[in-house]
């Protein structure tokens, strides 16, 4: 028993490592997603004004 323990302990800290990977890998999809929605939400606005200037 005290054995099972033992190794328990040992492949704790890789099993936080891989879980630490995972966030952030995460976390940097999230970011670059976030950054694609904001730039075509740019791009909207720039064609919406182009298409009022145009109109006017």
């Amino acid at each position: 028993m005290p054995a099972i323990i033992s190794l328990i302990r040992k492949l704790r800290p890789l099993l936080s490592n891989w879980e630490s990977r995972d966030v952030r890998e995460a976390e940097r999809t999230a970011v670059t997603s976030r950054r694609k929605n904001i730039a075509s939400l740019g791009d909207l606005q720039r064609q919406r004004r182009q298409g009022q200037r145009g109109a006017v």
